[in-house]
């Protein structure tokens, strides 16, 4: 995000605004198209955030000046270029306004940024969509900031960065391979390794259980204020609570924090987890996928049916839960079970696109999967919808086979034909057999949008309006008007239904009209003398 702006309330509590910034992962794009390693976007959508949530600090910086020049005191790593605008509304990409990013000049107390100018100017690479490296830096953020030791200074202080930020990214995608190793180019850090990460404490306080438990009914109860109002409203109540109260929770925390150690010691005895079984990889029989979305209870043989299951567009568990909720209710925070955002009073996402990404790149992609024998699975268990790879080989115009060898090298980009069940369908419970191919659930496409056709009036209106005008109808010209001066118009179109008893003794329709607007006109004279 770009901090534009950055105040203290009354309270003391510190909060910024400005535009958010997208990495290219977070925007709809064909599989084609290509970016810099180093490429945001500016959103146009604005947020206000408590200070607490900085993780850190960058550069982002337009094309010219990426190719030319670097802050001196910013890691390569975390300097970026933006020369494209993303319009969330219209999820479309455009170019940046032609005053480029927003720039502010500071006062003479302020210390200049040291600027490095290359001798040439360097040609940035372009990569596509799936090799850019954007969603391997929030785990150098944790390695920067892990050596800082940085203290925030909410009721939230003794968390560590890594709670706040390994669970859930900041909406960034699943770690890469080699994301526990710094960055080459960077010698400002030491690297660290990934098992000191996990085994990072996760400590939580009453603050923080309180705030999840109470936060919800807040906004929900004040739609109108924003996440910083809501803040500060659920710290007032917190303050106003009794002592007794307050040690409650604080003990609620505390067991919270002691299951939590348990459960770090009791990892520590066992192998380390291996990552997420893929097509080629050796998986256990009875491993399940669970969509654990509000109160949903679904589980699946294979991932993919899972994702497909929770965050299909149009017709996916997460977009058919908001589908269902009024407008000015909306808030897309995350009903996952067991999220971290909600007991940390973390603000919601600004887009059901972003909630989407989040569930499906933290939730279920970075999931180990549970095993679950079959005698114990859930009666909406569906098994694997993925047709299983054949022995015996295919013939060359076997199109199925061919389906199948692009499924299993490129997952991602293509469109698989959706089988899994929505969560309104709760009568097509799945069969725990593997063998039995379980019937596609066919969803109808959504209705395209036509465009507006305007009356005929309308376009005259329109036509009509001047600037110098001082009235929005000429009806100085419709009251002056007469049958003989206005040109005859089409009896076919004319609004015969207005006349409830017909032409009656006037002859014929025109004639009615005039006659029914004339009395209008009295009547209307009439009542404003009577006013």
């Amino acid at each position: 995000s770009q901090i534009d702006s950055i105040w203290t309330n009354t309270e003391g509590e510190a909060f910024f605004h400005g535009p958010w910034l997208v990495l290219p992962s977070a925007i709809p794009h064909t599989p084609s198209r290509t970016f810099y390693k180093q490429e945001v976007f500016l959103s146009t959508l604005e947020d206000t955030n408590p200070t607490n949530n900085i993780v850190g600090k960058c550069a982002v910086l337009e094309h010219g000046e990426y190719i030319s020049c670097r802050p001196t005191e910013i890691p390569e790593s975390d300097v970026y270029v933006c020369e494209s605008q993303y319009d969330e509304a219209r999820r479309s990409i455009k170019e940046l306004p032609r005053e480029g990013l927003k720039k502010y000049t500071h006062s003479a107390a302020v210390t200049q940024d040291e600027i490095y100018f290359f001798r040439r100017l360097i040609n940035p690479q372009k990569v596509g969509a799936n090799q850019t490296e954007q969603e391997s830096k929030t785990n150098q953020y944790l390695q920067n900031f892990d050596q800082n030791s940085c203290s925030a200074s909410s009721p939230a202080n003794n968390i560590k960065l890594e709670d706040m930020m390994c669970e859930d990214s900041m909406d960034g995608g699943p770690r890469s391979v080699g994301s526990c190793h710094g960055n080459d180019n960077s010698n400002m850090s030491t690297p660290l390794t990934s098992k000191k990460k996990r085994d990072a404490k996760k400590l939580v306080t009453g603050y923080i259980l309180y705030s999840g438990d109470v936060r919800k009914g807040i906004a929900a109860d004040n739609p109108a204020c924003s996440f910083g109002e809501v803040s500060r409203m659920v710290g007032n109540e917190w303050r106003n609570l009794p002592t007794s109260e307050k040690i409650a929770w604080e003990e609620k925390a505390a067991r919270v924090n002691e299951e939590t150690v348990a459960k770090m010691a009791e990892a520590e005895l066992c192998p380390s987890p291996s990552p997420a079984p893929t097509a080629n990889s050796q998986q256990h029989p009875d491993l399940v996928y669970e969509c654990c979305w509000d109160n949903c209870d679904w589980q699946f043989e294979d991932m993919q049916d899972c994702i497909e299951h929770a965050v299909t567009e149009g017709c996916g568990h997460v977009h058919m839960y908001f589908a269902a909720v009024p407008p000015h209710e909306l808030e897309f925070q995350c009903q996952w079970r067991g999220c971290t955002r909600m007991r940390k009073a973390i603000a919601p996402f600004p887009s059901l696109h972003r909630l989407a990404r989040h569930v499906k790149e933290v939730h279920i992609m970075k999931s180990q999967g549970r095993v679950v024998h079959p005698d114990h699975r859930s009666k909406h268990f569906l098994a694997s919808t993925r047709t299983k790879p054949v022995t015996k080989p295919l013939p060359a115009h076997a199109l199925p086979g061919i389906a199948l060898h692009a499924a299993s090298m490129a997952p991602g980009l293509l469109n698989y034909s959706r089988n899994t069940p929505s969560p309104a369908s709760q009568n097509g419970g799945g069969s725990t057999g593997g063998g039995r191919n379980v019937e596609p659930l066919f969803v109808t496409v959504p209705p395209r949008p036509q465009r507006l056709l305007h009356s005929e009036a309308y376009i005259k209106y329109i036509e009509g309006l001047h600037s110098d005008s001082r009235s929005v109808s000429n009806w100085d010209r419709q009251l002056k008007a007469t049958q003989e001066t206005i040109e005859p118009p089409d009896m076919a179109r004319l609004p015969a239904h207005w006349l409830g008893n017909g032409v009656g003794n006037h002859g014929n329709i025109l004639n009615a009209l005039w006659t029914l607007r004339d009395f209008m006109f009295r009547d209307a004279l009439g009542i404003s003398k009577l006013v």
